[in-house]
């Protein structure tokens, strides 16, 4: 598919994310992608981080310019872990992206609908790694949190 081979930049300057009712990031390695990408609707604004690009920056950059307080983080992961691009999000390097993590989802006043982070990692959520890495999570974005605790296998559009 054409669109993938685009840099992430290219999808950060599209003029019209800022209005879409949810962010979803894919990592380009994630089986199926163009599948997912093409399954989205207009309500929904997909980037694609290759898997050169910092994904935990254009997740930031992404976020801060936009009100959306629904995420979705397609990726490779492991249990507390979680692949976007070249970056490693996991318990050991939640102290590296600390400011930007916090940055996510700012408190706004005019907005009454509670942040929603949702991790489509292969098992991220499982055993006492992945709780603790859930929790620390939950605590910087303070977002509601789900995550997988099994492999990716569906639609997260259904």
């Amino acid at each position: 598919m054409k669109s993938l081979s685009r840099k992430f930049t290219e999808y950060v300057q599209s003029s019209d994310y800022q209005a879409r009712k949810a962010i979803v990031f894919i990592d380009s390695r994630i089986d199926r992608c163009d599948s997912l990408v093409q399954q989205a609707t207009s309500e929904v604004r997909v980037f694609v981080l290759g898997w050169l690009a910092d994904g935990i920056n254009a997740v930031t950059q992404t976020l801060n310019s936009s009100s959306c307080r629904e995420v979705y983080l397609v990726c490779p992961g492991a249990p507390g872990c979680l692949y976007l691009g070249r970056s490693e999000l996991s318990f050991n390097t939640l102290i590296q992206y600390e400011s930007q993590i916090k940055s996510w989802f700012p408190p706004s006043a005019a907005d009454s609908v509670d942040p929603r982070l949702h991790l489509y990692g292969s098992r991220v959520a499982v055993g006492d790694v992945g709780a603790e890495f859930m929790g620390k999570l939950k605590s910087l974005t303070g977002a509601e949190i789900a995550a997988s605790s099994n492999v990716y296998r569906g639609s997260i559009f259904n």
